[in-house]
């Protein structure tokens, strides 16, 4: 049987290691790793960009359909009760010339690249070969080429892409405006520029 001594002694040991323990734990909990939460991705951000081009509605000054009337479609036309006596198309023009029943020419050009039209009186030469004049600037319709030039300066001399020249006399024109093509010329055209000038080009 324990002496009282025996047994204070035994609950001082007691309490001793339950210090040494409790202070061991407190000791190592700074040294230890806490529990960490599961890993959560940070949010992204995704940024699309859409670019739409979309052509800007574009109306082409130069026909390709004729009829006795000049180019359809185009501005290069000529109107009710005249007739196309002379039409073509270069590189950067498509011109008709018009006639009508009391033996009057007039010029009708477009400009291909803007549609800038000009229309105005016209003279023939007699020899298959229309001049126009405006602000300046003469225009002259041949078989061969449409040629521009201002102040006795050629601005510039194109060939025909496309040229016909139907076979119709002014003075003997009726309102029907009927007309036979006669001639027509498709070829590699040609430009050339001599000159710069701000003499509309058409």
């Amino acid at each position: 049987m324990l002496s009282s001594r025996n047994v204070l002694m035994l609950t001082g040991l007691g309490a001793l290691l339950a210090i040494v323990v409790l202070f061991a734990g407190m000791t190592a909990q700074p040294g230890a790793d806490p529990a960490l939460p599961a890993a959560v991705a940070a949010p992204t951000t995704t940024t699309t960009t859409t670019t739409t081009t979309s052509a800007s509605p574009t109306t082409s000054a130069a026909g390709t359909d004729t009829d006795d009337l000049g180019f359809i479609g185009s501005k290069a036309r000529c109107e009710a009760g005249q007739s196309a006596v002379a039409l073509g198309r270069t590189q950067r023009s498509i011109v008709v010339v018009c006639a009508d029943s009391s033996g009057d020419y007039e010029y009708r050009g477009v400009r291909i690249n803007d549609g800038a039209m000009l229309t105005t009186q016209a003279q023939s030469t007699g020899d298959g070969t229309f001049v126009a004049n405006s602000e300046g600037s003469r225009y002259t319709v041949s078989p061969d080429e449409l040629a521009v030039t201002s102040g006795g300066k050629l601005i510039y001399r194109d060939t025909w892409a496309f040229y016909e020249a139907p076979s119709f006399s002014a003075e003997s024109a009726d309102t029907t405006g009927t007309a036979t093509a006669t001639a027509t010329v498709t070829a590699t055209p040609t430009v050339t520029p001599t000159t710069t000038s701000s003499t509309p080009t058409r």
